[in-house]
C-alpha cells in the first residue's frame, strides 16, 4: 500500500474519493488465477468493439479503456480478451460497499467502481480509517481500491490517481495547489483537447499559469467555466456543474461487424454503454433514456422514455435501457419494418443509447443526503 501526504492536521480533509483499481479486470483475475500475470482486456472480441477495462499488465503495452479492440490487439498481440460478466461485478460491488458502510459515514457511488465518502465530520484519524478499509477489502475480497482524501470532491478525485493501484493520498488545499503547479491544464475536470488548445493560445498550458491568470479574462473567454477553471487551479473545486453549459444529451452507439438479432447481445451492449454514460454525468442525474436501433435495411428508429425519478448509476441506466429495448422489439414502440424472411426475426446493424433531461444530483459535490445507496 502506497501513501502520500500524511499530514497531521486533517481538518481540511472533507471528502475521500475511492476508485477500485481496474475493477472488471481485477475481478476476472481474482476469479481465474491463470490470468494473474497475463495482459487482459474486458470486452467483446469483435472488430468494432472497445476495451471496457484493461489490467495494468496490458497498460504496459499501451492498452487503455475505451480504445478500439482492434488497436489494443495490435499493441499487444498476446492480449487475453475476457467477456463481460456484470452479475459478478455487481456482487463484488456489493461486497465492497458493505465494508465501506462499516465506517458509518455518508457514502455516494458515482458508478459501480467509484464514489465518495463524506469524512468532514469524522473525529478520528481519517487517513487511518481509509487505510483500514482498504486493507479489509484487500484481505477479504482480494481486490484493491485507491483513496484520495482532499478538501472537496473534485480535488479528491484528481489526487486519487496519483499512487494507483492500491494507493492512499491525502493532501490539504495548500499541498494540492503546490503539487498541481507543474501539471498540464488537461488534469482539471472538463478540460478536453479543445479547451486546452484555447488556453494554450493565451499562453496557458500549466496549472501554475492558471493560478496567476486574471479571473476576469478567464470569464470573458470561457464564461462561467472560466470561474471554475480558476477555482480548480486553486484547489477549490468546480463552482459549476461541469457539463451543464454544453450538453443537452449524451449518447454512445456501436455498429456491428455482423448484423445482430440476439437480444442478449443487444442487452450486453446497453449494459456496456451504461457504464460509459454514467462516467459522463459528472455529478448530475438524468430523467430521459434514449434508444436507437438501425436494422439491416438501414431503417432507423429512435425512442425515448421520461422517468418519474432521476437516475445516475450505471445499473439504473442499464435497466431502463433494457426495458425500452424489450418494448421496442416486442412492438410496443416499433413500426413495421422488413424482417429476415426465413426466421421472421429482425436483425440490427447499429444500436445506440443516450441520456438527457439532466438535473443536479444532490450528492454531487460532497453535499450528501441521508440515503447511502
Amino acid at each position: 500500500m502506497k501513501q502520500q501526504g500524511q499530514i497531521r492536521e486533517q481538518s481540511d480533509l472533507k471528502i475521500a474519493h475511492f476508485d477500485c483499481d481496474c475493477f472488471f479486470a481485477a475481478v476476472e483475475k481474482r476469479d481465474n488465477p491463470t490470468l494473474h500475470d497475463k495482459p487482459i482486456a474486458v470486452g467483446s472480441d469483435t472488430p468494432r468493439s472497445v476495451v471496457a477495462t484493461a489490467c495494468y499488465v496490458a497498460r504496459i503495452y499501451g492498452v487503455r479503456s475505451a480504445m478500439p479492440m482492434v488497436k489494443a490487439k495490435t499493441l499487444c498481440p498476446h492480449l487475453v480478451i475476457v467477456p463481460h460478466d456484470f452479475s459478478k461485478y455487481k456482487q463484488a460491488h456489493q461486497a465492497i460497499k458493505q465494508i465501506l458502510q462499516t465506517a458509518d459515514l455518508p457514502l455516494k457511488y458515482d458508478m459501480l467502481d467509484e464514489g465518495d465518502m463524506d469524512i468532514s465530520q469524522y473525529q478520528g484519524d481519517k487517513i487511518a480509517l481509509c487505510f483500514a478499509l482498504q486493507q479489509e477489502i484487500r484481505e477479504k475480497l482480494q481486490l484493491t481500491l485507491s483513496f484520495g482524501l482532499g478538501p472537496n470532491k473534485v480535488m479528491a478525485k484528481i489526487i486519487c490517481n496519483i499512487e494507483k493501484p492500491n494507493g492512499l493520498v491525502a493532501m490539504n488545499t495548500d499541498e494540492i495547489k503546490q503539487w498541481m503547479k507543474d501539471k498540464p491544464v488537461s488534469l482539471l475536470a472538463g478540460v478536453g483537447p479543445a479547451t486546452a488548445t484555447r488556453l494554450a493560445k493565451r499562453g496557458i498550458t500549466r496549472i501554475s499559469q492558471l493560478q496567476t491568470a486574471d479571473a476576469l479574462m478567464l470569464m470573458q473567454q470561457f464564461g462561467k467555466f472560466g470561474a471554475s477553471l480558476k477555482a480548480m487551479s486553486l484547489a477549490q473545486g468546480s463552482s459549476i456543474n461541469m457539463q451543464k453549459r454544453v450538453e443537452k444529451t449524451i449518447s454512445v452507439e456501436h455498429t456491428f461487424s455482423v448484423d445482430v438479432s440476439n437480444i442478449t447481445q443487444l442487452e450486453a451492449c446497453i449494459t456496456e454503454f451504461s457504464h460509459h454514460l454514467a462516467r459522463k454525468l459528472h455529478g448530475r442525474a438524468c430523467k430521459k433514456i434514449i434508444l436507437k436501433l438501425r436494422n439491416r435495411h438501414f431503417e432507423t428508429i429512435t425512442r425515448n422514455i421520461t422517468l418519474v425519478e432521476p437516475i445516475w448509476q450505471a445499473e439504473q441506466i442499464s435497466d431502463a435501457g433494457v426495458a425500452l429495448l424489450k418494448n421496442m422489439i416486442q412492438g410496443r414502440y416499433y413500426y413495421h419494418v422488413a424482417s429476415d424472411s426465413q426466421t421472421n426475426q429482425q436483425s440490427y446493424r447499429l444500436i445506440g443509447l443516450g441520456i438527457g433531461s439532466f438535473v443536479k444530483h444532490r450528492g454531487s459535490l460532497g453535499l450528501f443526503g441521508t440515503n447511502n445507496d
